[in-house]
């Protein structure tokens, strides 16, 4: 894992959709040089003395997304994971610190979303190369939430009560009251957000992409303290989609 280097870790350029590389090499080295000139741009509006810094940080997570894809995600989802289960937890509105629930959704991001989402976005690169533009699209956002969506909702809601409670027939329960009115809030609001990711996110970026996303919307609905679900559940109902 350490020294492989799969195709569809290699960032392409931002854009509608990716065009399939002819040869891993000249990919790599014109995707790569696209990535830091959007880094470059992304992080021109800081102070100069943070610009330097943030460009050899960002050099050396892009680095280790090459090196060792599948690891750099896993540890990423992790942190963001637990950074999420706390910021949402805590506050007015918050379900109240949990050090049990914070691993919990710690290993599950490593373990389970990073890994995961990896292979399943690279099957999808190879899989819809035929398409080109808005087809390209459409097409992984359709499987995505035909094909991958569904069970890993379940899977997520199971094993991240399961990992809190330590009861699996409580977390099975738990998942069935919550799972169709979490499939229906993810339909609407993680299409959207799988269809940016498609169209202009890099290939190598796309679980962190889906974690930033889920690390703004697991804040959102325990700051809501309500919607599909309630209060109790809005940390678990979309923290983890991707």
């Amino acid at each position: 894992m350490a020294s492989e280097l799969n195709e569809e870790d290699i960032p392409a350029s931002a854009g509608p959709t990716s065009k399939p590389a002819e040869d891993e090499a000249l990919s790599m080295a014109t995707t790569t040089k696209s990535d830091t000139n959007t880094s470059a741009a992304l992080i021109c509006t800081f102070p100069a003395s943070m610009k330097a810094e943030l460009k050899r940080l960002l050099r050396a997570y892009h680095h280790c997304l090459v090196t060792r894809p599948v690891l750099t995600k896993a540890l990423t989802s992790a942190v963001i994971s637990a950074l999420g289960d706390i910021l949402a937890s805590s506050g007015k509105g918050g379900r109240g610190r949990s050090g049990r629930r914070t691993l919990g959704f710690f290993l599950f991001g490593g373990l389970v979303t990073g890994p995961l989402c990896h292979y399943w976005y690279g099957l999808l690169e190879k899989k819809v190369r035929g398409l080109q533009g808005g087809k390209n699209v459409a097409m992984k956002v359709l499987l995505d939430k035909l094909l991958f969506t569904p069970p890993f909702l379940a899977l997520t809601l199971f094993l991240l009560r399961l990992l809190e409670s330590g009861r699996p027939g409580a977390a099975w329960r738990g998942m069935k009251q919550v799972y169709f009115p979490t499939l229906k809030t993810n339909l609407q609001v993680w299409t959207v957000a799988q269809a940016i990711n498609f169209s202009y996110v890099s290939p190598a970026y796309r679980v962190l992409f889906g974690n930033l996303v889920a690390l703004w919307w697991s804040f959102y609905l325990s700051r809501l303290g309500g919607g599909a679900g309630g209060r109790a559940s809005s940390v678990v109902l979309m923290r983890k989609r991707y």
